[in-house]
Formats: C-alpha cells, structure tokens, sequence
C-alpha cells in the first residue's frame, strides 16, 4: 500500500509530480470538461441524463483539481527537503521566470476568456445586472479583435511558467528538465493530441454542414441570410422617408389631452390625463358620450385633419440601418404609432361616423386603415409582421361594424370583397417575408454573438423604444469565433446550434416548427423557435378571419335580396387549421363590448354580454394563446359576426 501511495503520489520524483499536476490541472481538465461537453451533446434528446452528466463533470473536475493541488504540495515539500540536503539553491533562479509567467498567464486567462460572454450571453439579457469587474473582459486600449490573441498568449505564459517551475522542481534534484515528464505526463498529453484533433475535425465537419444547410435556405429564400440581403428587400418594398413618422408622432403630440377622473385612474401610466389618440371610443357611445366626442373633435379640428392627413396615403418606410451583428439594436417604433392610430384613433372615429349615420366618413376611417396596413405589410422582423396581423385584425373589426350598420351601398360591399380577396393573397407572401427576416434575425444575433457584437446588458423593450443614449450603459464583450481553434467542442457546439436552427427554416411555415423542446444544450434554438408556431397560427387565423368576413358579405348580399340572413350556406371556403369548412352559425353569440365608466370619462372597461349575429369561424378548438384580448371584443381569434 505505501508503494501504491509512492507512485500515486510521486513521492520519489518530486519533478515529475510537479509535471503530472500541472498537465492534470491543465489538460486533464480541458479533456474532462470536453468530453463531458460533447457527451451531453449527443444525449441531449434523453434530458434526465443531463442532471447526472453535469454532476458527473463537476464532481470529477474537483477531484481532478484536489489531485493536483495534492501533488502539488507533496512535490514542493520534497523539493524543500531536496534542498535543505543538497544546497542546489541554483534551482531557485527558475521560480522567478515561473512566478512571472503564471501570474501573466492566470491574469489574462481571466482578462481574455471566452466563456464570459458564452454563459452570460445565453442568459436572460434583459435580467442581467452590472457585471463583476473581473468579468469585463479586455483591457483598456486592447480592442476586442486582438483579444483571441491575447488569451492564447496568455494560454502560452501559463504553459511556460509550469515548464519553469518543472525546471526548478529537476533542478533541485540535480537532473534535466526532460527528466520530469514520465509516461503519466507524456500519456496525458498524447491523448489530448488525439482528442483535440479528433475533436476538431468533428466541429469542421458539422461547420461544412451547418453552411451547406444555410445555403439551401438562401436557395429557399432566393436572398441571403444577411443584414444587406435583409435591407435589399425593405428597400425594394417602397418609399423610404426619414421624416414622415417623426412629424406624425410631432402632429400627434398636439392633440389635447383629456383629463381623467382620480378615481377612474389606475394609478400607473395614465394617471390624470390620456392623449386623445390613445382613447378607445366604446362600442356603443351614449348621447352624452357622443356629444363629449363631438364637442372635442369641433374643438380640435385643426389637429385631427393634419393627424389624419398623413394616412390618406400609404405611409413611407422609416429610413433603417441593417448593421450586420447589429439588427437587434434596430428600434421600431412606428408600430406602435401604427397600432395607436388604426385600433385607437381611427377606430373611435368610425364608431363615432357610424353612430350619427355619416358613411363617407366612416368610410375613409376605414381607407386610412388600409393604408397603414399596406405600409407595415413591407416592415421587415417578425415583429412587425405580428403588428400587421393585430392591425389587420383591428381592421377586419371595423369591416363588421360597417356592415352592421347597413350603410354601405352594393357597391362598396363589393370594394370589401375585393379588399379581402387581395388581403387574402398578401397573408401567405407577409409570412414568408417574416419567415425570412426571422431567419436572418436570428443568424444575426448569432454572429453578434460569435463576433462580440451582442451586449451583455440590455435594456428591456430596446426593439420598441428609440433611445439614442442605451449605449453608454452596455458592455460588448470580445468575439467568441477566433476562440474555436482552441475550444473545438464549443465550435461543434455552436456550429450543431445554428444548424439545427437553419434547418427549421427549411419547413413550409411558422406553424410546423416544432413547439418541443429541442436538445436542451442547444440554447439558441430553444430560446428563440419554440414561441413560433403560435406566431404561424395567427398567420391562419387572421385568414380564416377572412374567408370569413367573405362569407359574411355573401350573407349580407343575401340579406339585401331576401330580407334575412340564410340560415345555411353552401360552399364555404376551408379552414386552414383543419382542411375542412369553416362553420357558418345565425343565431346567439357570447361578445365582448367595450364600455366606459361614464359617459364622457374615457377609461375603457369591458363587459360580456350575448347578442343575436351571424358569424363564421374555424371548427378547429384554439388554445388560449390564440385567442384574441378582451380590446379585440372577441373571444376567438377567427370568428367573423356582424349583430342584427
């Protein structure tokens, strides 16, 4: 036993335990960790061995690491003994260079390391708070390009200093410096070799695959998945105007802002006072309501009109940057200034036209709509385009309303039936166009990442809110991609990642991604695709939506003729959740109205209530998810209904 513990613990060559833990501490680890890495990688799809792999590599890791410091310390108290009986204090001279070169090494191992930015970038970055000043990477007047360099010069000191300190160890014991690497040391590193090269030819080939899979979506696409593949196609949709929306939102801004009762305020943003662009009139407006409404249009006419104005056309596109590795930095605020004027603004002012019978200009509210959903059909991010669906939807509230109020004369009935035939037509081509922005939105966060282009603290709601002075408070950290010449597993890793998310993008539509869970080592791809089938179903519920609106107007056509709506219909459209048709009902519907607390207090509530209508819908049973907002007044997100 005391032989075992001897060669365990290198007892009699002080040089060689000092070589084996330093190897131990070094590539020992490196392999462990590594191995560990691509293990989990491979068993990703049975997630119960995930929990024991980590406890596994950490557990190891720590019994590798007291290994080594146990040497360690039983080779530096040989080596004192060593000395104090042979007076080789020569020796000594060597740990100066060693002290040196591991100090340099750890400081810019620690200064320089990569994995900072790995693990803190797959974090929430909207819940990271001020990062430690040790986890700063970089040094100032190094830019972050050199970092890779420096950290494997760092790797380099580190290396050297444990072959000084190995000099000193054999010195002391009056042999070379060859002396200290026996065949544990030798074989440790050999099979780092061999790993290391194995592991990199394994991470170049799924790197091949990765760009082989990307090609094909470009091929899919017919445009590549760049910022400038990306900004080609949004300047090629339109008009592009840098000041139209800065001068809407000024025009916006000069509308009076309409006191609200205390005790009707909810005690957070609204307060004491609403602009009046952000006022919902409810569904059905009382006398007292209407005569509020009017007084304050009569009174502010001048501002209403310009506000107008600006969407009697189709809007022009905000001018937009497309910085590759930058695109998240990319705000986009016009959709909410969209969104407040179609289901705020002009929706109140349809309400009210219809309410005192005035038909031209209920109708030109609803032309106005049109237009601004022309203009966000060629936004790009998907973002945008789940702002066009809702605004769409917005839209398809008011069609309803316009023919509840059997104002429109025939041939206007037949304008909404063409309007619907070509939104119809467009929803295909805007879900495209997101797939497509989507996939090179999420390359391009991957690349921010690789390139140390993607900040590490983030302020919340950046995609929204334009704010010019963000920047000062970020932290970029250094590119991870010069790095996976020394980390091929990481680049394996990464390169397994993207290709996985490449792949998805081959599929027809957002609604056949699949919402499981993917390899839960794959984080990217888990952050970012799971949320997208719901996406590809508002995509189908806004057209059964349609269909149904057409459907509707067949009904009303029928009306016109007959005196009252068919009670069944023959040859309705297919509903695209299911293949089969859509539902056509007469009779009673559970609503959502909007109602106000008073009848000239602008704070919107909502009641149910049941009315007699006839609506179209999907058979398909939705979930949750799908279902539109009590604002929107209905509870499924594809039922066309017009009362009566």
């Amino acid at each position: 036993m005391k032989k075992l513990l001897s060669k365990v613990f290198f007892v009699s060559d002080c040089a060689k335990g000092a070589a084996f833990a330093f190897t131990l501490l070094t590539a020992g680890n490196w392999l462990w960790f590594s191995f560990f890495h691509l293990l989990a990688l491979c068993l990703g799809k049975y997630g119960r061995l995930l929990l024991p792999l980590f406890i596994c590599s950490v557990v190891g890791a720590l019994l590798i690491m007291l290994y080594s410091f146990a040497l360690a310390v039983i080779s530096l108290v040989g080596v004192v003994k060593v000395l104090r009986r042979e007076r080789r204090f020569k020796a000594l001279w060597y740990l100066i260079p060693a002290v040196v070169c591991l100090v340099l090494g750890v400081f810019g191992i620690i200064r320089f390391f990569p994995p900072w930015n790995v693990l803190t970038c797959y974090s929430d970055p909207g819940s990271i708070g001020p990062l430690p000043e040790w986890m700063c990477s970089g040094l100032p007047g190094v830019t972050p390009m050199y970092w890779a360099l420096c950290f494997f010069i760092a790797l380099l000191f580190f290396v050297a200093g444990g072959l000084f300190m190995a000099a000193a160890f054999a010195a002391a014991g009056g042999k070379k410096i060859r002396s200290a690497f026996g065949a544990a040391t030798l074989s440790v590193w050999g099979v780092f070799a061999l790993w290391y090269i194995s592991t990199l030819g394994l991470a170049y080939r799924e790197s091949r695959a990765c760009s082989a899979v990307r090609q094909a979506v470009e091929k899919r696409f017919g445009r590549p998945l760049t910022a400038a593949g990306l900004g080609q196609l949004y300047h090629e949709s339109g008009k592009i105007d840098a000041e139209f929306w800065s001068r809407q939102e000024k025009l916006r801004d000069v509308l009076r802002r309409v006191k609200i009762d205390r005790k009707y305020a909810d005690g957070d943003v609204w307060t004491e006072e609403l602009v009046f662009a952000d006022i919902t009139l409810p569904d059905r407006p009382s006398e007292a309501t209407l005569a509020w409404y009017e007084n304050y249009c009569r009174t502010n006419r001048a501002a209403l009109d310009a506000y107008e104005r600006c969407f009697d056309r189709e809007p022009p596109l905000p001018e937009k940057r497309f910085v590759r590795g930058d695109l998240l930095d990319e705000p986009l605020p016009t959709i909410m200034q969209s969104r407040t004027f179609v289901r705020f603004f002009e929706r109140s002012r349809l309400i009210y036209f219809l309410s005192v019978k005035d038909a031209d200009a209920a109708w030109s509210c609803y032309r106005r709509m049109r237009n601004v959903g022309a203009y966000l059909q060629k936004e790009t991010f998907l973002i945008c385009s789940l702002g066009w669906l809702r605004i769409e939807q917005g839209r398809l509230d008011c069609m309803e309303k316009l023919l509840e109020s059997r104002l429109l004369p025939d041939a206007k009935l037949d304008e909404l039936d063409a309007d619907l035939a070509a939104l119809e037509r467009d929803i295909p081509r805007v879900h495209a166009r997101a797939m497509y922005s989507e996939a090179v939105f999420g390359q391009d966060i991957i690349f921010g990442l690789e390139e140390g282009l993607f900040p590490l603290t983030q302020p919340i709601g950046k995609l929204i809110i334009a704010d010019d002075n963000y920047r000062r408070e970020l932290f970029y950290p250094g590119a991870f991609a010069p790095y996976r010449w020394i980390f091929p597993v990481g680049w394996y890793h990464a390169a397994m990642d993207k290709k996985t998310m490449l792949q998805t993008y081959l599929l027809p539509d957002f609604t056949h991604f699949d919402p499981a869970p993917v390899n839960p080592w794959l984080i990217m791809c888990n952050k970012m695709l799971p949320s997208f089938e719901t996406a590809g179903a508002r995509f189908y519920a806004l057209t059964a939506r349609v269909r149904g609106m057409r459907v509707l107007i067949r009904a009303e056509k029928y009306r016109r003729k007959h005196g009252e709506f068919p009670k069944t219909l023959a040859n309705l459209p297919e509903d695209p959740f299911t293949g089969k048709p859509l539902v056509y009902e007469v009779g009673k519907a559970k609503i959502t109205e909007t109602v106000w607390e008073a009848p000239v207090r602008p704070v919107e509530n909502t009641v149910k209530t049941t009315v007699d209508a006839v609506s179209v819908r999907s058979p398909a049973t939705l979930p949750r998810s799908l279902r539109r907002e009590e604002e929107d007044h209905y509870e499924d997100a594809t039922r066309a209904m017009i009362r009566y």
